[in-house]
C-alpha cells in the first residue's frame, strides 16, 4: 500500500510508478484543478488532455491487472505547488 501527500507542479510529474496496486484514490486538497494521466501513451500530460480533478474532488482508479498498470502522472495549470493526497493498495 502507498499513501501520503504530494505536491503537483506545473510540469508533469509521476505520482505513483507502475505496478503493484489494484485500486487507488487521488484527492485534490489544493485551490486549483489538478489533472491526472493513467496511460502508457507517450504523449505529454497537459491541462488539455488530463483527467480533471476539481478542488476537493477525488479520482478513483481500478486496475485490470495489479502487475501491469501504467504510472499515474499529475499536473496543474496554476502557479506554485498544489497539494494532493493519495492512497493506492
Amino acid at each position: 500500500m502507498a499513501f501520503g501527500a504530494y505536491n503537483a507542479t506545473t510540469a508533469e510529474t509521476v505520482l505513483l510508478a507502475a505496478a503493484g496496486w489494484s485500486v487507488g484514490q487521488v484527492y485534490n486538497a489544493s485551490d486549483a484543478v489538478v489533472y491526472a494521466k493513467y496511460t502508457d501513451d507517450a504523449t505529454a500530460l497537459t491541462t488539455a488532455n488530463g483527467i480533471p480533478i476539481a478542488v476537493g474532488g477525488t479520482l478513483k482508479l481500478v486496475a485490470r491487472d495489479s502487475a501491469q498498470q501504467p504510472p499515474v502522472r499529475v499536473i496543474h495549470g496554476g502557479s506554485g505547488n498544489k497539494d494532493i493526497r493519495y492512497a493506492f493498495h
